[in-house]
């Protein structure tokens, strides 16, 4: 059935825009005019919006003793001095980890993320984990942790030039390479990382640091 399209003009639009959004969830299209010209048009998703379900993966993965241990100095290259950049945090880029459902976090935090509107997984993440089921700090299958990244209703951040070029700016208060590559990223694409290391508080609020009381 085709969906009932109302016109209003800019006027009406700014001082009725929460009713016109309720008309809008019900089906309807509106359409905003300026000077009698049609300009934009509010309009239900084509698609349903994901549902986030953290803790797919508790039970899949095994993680060893020595999994904080710091990586090989050749696995990854590291990236010089630079400045940091002031951003906003619309949404949040989340560990891999986030799918295991680790009794280190808390509800609160599972909670953010539920009610986050979108929430990326870093490809760099995946990267990193990969190199720990090689050095046999992590037990776990790469396929699957990859599939529930959408079935956990995340979204995939790809790595990109840009976000590679943004490591130049970033002061060394951190050497960890992934750490820094989630930073860059979250300065490119304006997200805040949420992440257990209290290593990362000189960054500033672009990192949401947990810690144990949350």
């Amino acid at each position: 059935m085709k969906a009932i399209t109302k016109t209003v003009n800019i006027h009406e639009a700014k001082t009725h825009f929460s009713k016109l959004l309720a008309a809008v969830a019900k089906g309807q299209r509106i359409t905003i005019c300026k000077d009698g010209t049609p300009v934009a048009q509010l309009g239900p998703l084509n698609q349903p919006i994901p549902v986030l379900r953290p803790g797919l993966l508790k039970g899949r993965v095994t993680i060893a003793d020595a999994f904080d241990a710091p990586l090989p100095p050749e696995t990854v290259p590291r990236s010089r001095v630079g400045q940091e950049s002031p951003v906003r945090y619309p949404c949040l880029l989340v560990a891999l980890g986030f799918g295991i459902q680790s009794p280190r976090l808390s509800k609160r935090i599972y909670h953010q993320i539920e009610t986050t509107p979108v929430v990326y997984v870093s490809a760099a993440s995946l990267w990193e984990v990969v190199i720990e089921i090689q050095l046999k700090k992590l037990s776990a299958d790469p396929d699957e942790l990859a599939a529930k990244i959408t079935d956990s209703g995340f979204e995939e951040l790809p790595v990109s030039v840009a976000h590679t070029l943004a490591l130049e700016r970033l002061p060394l208060h951190h050497r960890d390479p992934f750490d820094r590559i989630l930073l860059a990223q979250a300065h490119v694409e304006h997200v805040r990382v949420l992440k257990y290391d209290a290593g990362l508080k000189p960054y500033g609020p672009v990192w949401q640091v947990i810690t144990e009381a949350d």
